[in-house]
């Protein structure tokens, strides 16, 4: 966390590093590092949570969160790797940690940027229903998201063609 507030001292260096790695998470071939940086995003907004962090809170959810949604969309309708059971893992822990600190901002993000992806109103109230049930689990999400993976790239390849 100390370093982070650093970052972000350095005209903001962190969302700097952040943005492009997030915008690269979907053509990534490597496991690792989309959750690496699942992961890092993570810990990013549960720095939000700090008070030391308070003045920042806003610039990163203008400039990062809506990347992230279009990072995480990315994934699950075009990546091979979102089969991958640790990527999904990391994605669940990253979508229900943001979900529990800010879901009024999540899901706006979330809906903004579906229409992109031909995610249908259906597949994403369904996605909030999952988000907001209290006794989802990270590891019943992760199978969930496995599974919608699975139903977003077939229809990805439908559009394709």
């Amino acid at each position: 966390a100390k370093m982070a507030m650093e970052l972000l001292r350095l005209t903001n260096a962190l969302v700097g590093v952040a943005v492009p790695v997030l915008q690269a998470v979907g053509t990534t071939a490597n496991p690792r590092v989309v959750c690496l940086t699942l992961l890092f995003v993570d810990r990013l907004f549960a720095w939000l949570e700090r008070p030391e962090f308070a003045p920042y809170r806003g610039y990163l959810l203008g400039n990062v969160l809506r990347v992230v949604s279009m990072a995480c969309y990315s994934l699950l309708s075009t990546s091979p790797l979102a089969q991958d059971q640790q990527v999904c893992s990391a994605l669940s822990k990253l979508w229900l940690s943001m979900h529990r600190l800010m879901p009024m901002e999540m899901k706006a993000s979330l809906a903004e940027c579906a229409p992109e992806f031909g995610v249908s109103k259906q597949e994403l109230e369904l996605l909030a229903q999952q988000l907001e049930d209290p006794l989802v689990s990270e590891d019943g999400f992760a199978e969930a998201l496995r599974d919608t993976a699975s139903s977003w790239q077939v229809e990805h390849l439908k559009r394709a063609l």
